[in-house]
C-alpha cells in the first residue's frame, strides 16, 4: 500500500484498541504492579495509557538520565517528567545512570524495584531484537513480566494511536541534518505523520534520534502541562527545545 493511501486508510477507522495491544504469547490473568520507564515521551506515555487502560497498577515511573551526557534532551528537560508524574499522582525515581556501566546500574535498579514488591517493567521502546532480548533477559532474572505494547504493533499504528487518543505531542528535538527545523515547537498532527512518510530516510517513530518529544496532554492528565519555547539549544547536529 502506497504511504498516501495508508494515510487515508489509517485515518478513517478507529486505531489500536488498548485490549488488542497485550502480547498474544502471554496472558495476563490478574492485574499486575508495574514499574514504568517513562522519558516523558511519546512512546513511553502510550505505554502507560494503556497499561492503565488494561487496569494494571503504575507503582512508580523510572526516569532514566545518562550522567554527563550533555548530548541528550532528557538533561536538560527532566523537570518535565516531573510534572508528569505530579498529574498522574505516581512517584517518580530519576536515576542516573553511567553510560559506561549502563548494564550493571540498569540490573541494580531492577533488582531495588524486585525488592520492592513489582510484578513487571513497563517499557515503551520500540525496539530491535536485541534490545527487547536484552530487556527480556533482566525481566527472565528477575522473574518480572515484560509489558512492552508497542513492540507489537507497526510504527504507522503507533502515530495514529498517538491522534486517536487525543495526545498533544510536541516535538522539541530534531535533528538538523534530517527535519525541516520548522517542525521544531510544533505538536504532532498528520501533516507531520505525512512528512515523516515522505522521507524515508527519517524512522517514523524517531527510534534513532532523529526528534524527541514531551507528552503534553493526554487523557491520564487532569490539565495540560506547560513548555514554553524559552531557548533554542544547538549541539552536534541536534536541535533542543529547553523548558527552564
Amino acid at each position: 500500500m502506497k504511504n498516501i493511501e495508508l494515510i487515508n486508510h489509517l485515518n478513517t477507522k478507529f486505531v489500536i484498541p488498548p485490549q488488542e495491544l497485550i502480547e498474544p504469547t502471554k496472558k495476563i490473568n490478574k492485574k499486575l504492579k508495574l514499574a514504568a520507564f517513562c522519558s516523558g515521551g511519546k512512546d513511553s506515555m502510550l505505554a502507560i495509557y494503556l497499561a492503565l487502560q488494561q487496569n494494571h497498577e503504575i507503582s512508580n515511573l523510572i526516569n532514566l538520565i545518562g550522567k554527563n551526557n550533555l548530548d541528550s534532551f532528557h538533561v536538560y528537560n527532566k523537570n518535565i517528567v516531573q510534572k508528569i508524574s505530579e498529574e498522574l499522582a505516581i512517584p517518580l525515581k530519576q536515576c542516573i545512570i553511567d553510560p559506561k556501566n549502563f548494564s550493571l546500574e540498569l540490573d541494580n535498579i531492577i533488582a531495588k524495584l524486585k525488592l520492592e514488591g513489582i510484578e513487571g517493567l513497563c517499557f515503551g521502546y520500540i525496539a530491535t531484537e536485541g534490545q527487547k532480548d536484552y530487556i527480556a533477559n533482566i525481566c527472565n532474572k528477575y522473574d518480572l513480566f515484560l509489558y512492552d505494547p508497542l513492540s507489537h504493533i507497526s510504527p504507522v499504528e503507533i502515530m495514529f494511536s498517538l491522534l486517536k487518543y487525543n495526545f498533544k505531542v510536541k516535538i522539541v528535538s530534531i535533528d538538523k541534518n534530517l527535519i525541516d527545523k520548522k517542525w521544531l515547537g510544533e505538536i504532532i498532527d498528520l501533516n507531520f505523520i505525512k512528512y515523516l512518510l515522505n522521507h524515508k530516510e527519517i524512522d517514523l517513530c524517531g527510534e534513532n534520534g532523529e526528534y524527541h518529544t514531551v507528552v503534553l496532554n493526554c487523557p491520564l492528565y487532569k490539565k495540560s502541562l506547560e513548555f514554553r519555547n524559552k531557548k533554542i539549544f544547538d549541539l552536534n547536529g541536534n536541535l533542543y527545545l529547553i523548558n527552564y
